[in-house]
């Protein structure tokens, strides 16, 4: 027999937290660098990216947004999905949000673990004084 485990006290890298869902930076950057190809041909032929006008961010718009993929693929009309990435029209990335059934957006928490554990040290260095 086999045994799986896994150390769920683990923290986890950096990304963002959608509710539950949680989609690293490895992922975002997939979902990016796809939205980029579509934003700088400037060619718009299918539903994303999309204008992203229900959230404000720190770094001014105008937003787009692009799908998250679970498996890195395109989307296409039949792989409809309610996680998404919103960028700027130079290809920043700015937020994560979920697009909620009746059309409104919840945004996604983001999750820096190198700030964090930078900030677990500084903690740390006040202690000795």
């Amino acid at each position: 027999k086999r045994f799986l485990f896994w150390n769920r006290s683990k923290k986890p890298k950096s990304g963002y937290k959608c509710k539950k869902k949680f989609f690293s930076s490895s992922k975002i950057t997939k979902a990016k660098n796809a939205a980029c190809r579509k934003i700088l041909k400037n060619k718009q032929k299918s539903a994303f990216p999309s204008l992203h006008t229900a959230l404000k961010f720190i770094i001014p718009g105008p937003y787009l947004e692009w799908p998250i993929k679970r498996n890195g693929r395109f989307w296409n009309r039949w792989s409809k999905n309610k996680y998404r990435i919103v960028l700027t029209k130079r290809c920043k990335v700015v937020g994560a949000a979920i697009r909620n059934k009746d059309g409104s957006y919840t945004k996604c928490k983001r999750i820096d673990r190198k700030r964090d554990e930078d900030d677990d040290e500084d903690d740390d260095e006040d202690d000795d004084e």
